[in-house]
């Protein structure tokens, strides 16, 4: 029942504007409970929607066009975290933390998309990191 935070953070992000992605779970041993509702990355904020698409799978929206708007038509650069992420212990085990593309429906993707002057275009070379979170008694 105890309850744990996860960060999601990027690393040198020139220009983001979005972030999308799919976090796989193990339902049977971690629940998701909730998430911070901004994410900061550069000294700058942006605003987070996270939702569960099925048991095991949450997809997190992340949104920085506001602060593009202000910014010139430029997205936020730099390093910091795209979101907090809480979850609830529930039973012993593993759980795996992959991000997943083209799960949930309507389907998902990995995506960061950048605004250079109003000018969209996909953050091409990321690289995702997936992890594991182990539950004991």
């Amino acid at each position: 029942g105890n309850t744990f935070i996860i960060d999601i953070n990027i690393y040198n992000v020139a220009y983001m504007a979005c972030a999308g992605f799919d976090l796989q779970f193990n339902s049977n041993c971690i629940s998701y409970s909730s998430c911070e509702a901004t994410s900061q990355i550069g000294g700058a904020s942006g605003t987070v929607l996270a939702m569960e698409m099925q048991p095991g799978l949450l997809r997190v929206t992340v949104d920085y066009t506001s602060y593009a708007n202000t910014n010139s038509g430029y997205g936020v650069s730099g390093s910091g975290y795209l979101c907090k992420l809480t979850f609830a212990a529930t039973a012993t085990g593993t759980s795996p933390l992959n991000f997943v593309a083209g799960m949930g429906e309507p389907t998902g993707e990995l995506t960061l998309l950048r605004w250079l002057a109003y000018n969209p275009s996909t953050i091409e070379n990321v690289i995702w990191v997936n992890s594991s979170i182990t539950v004991v008694n």
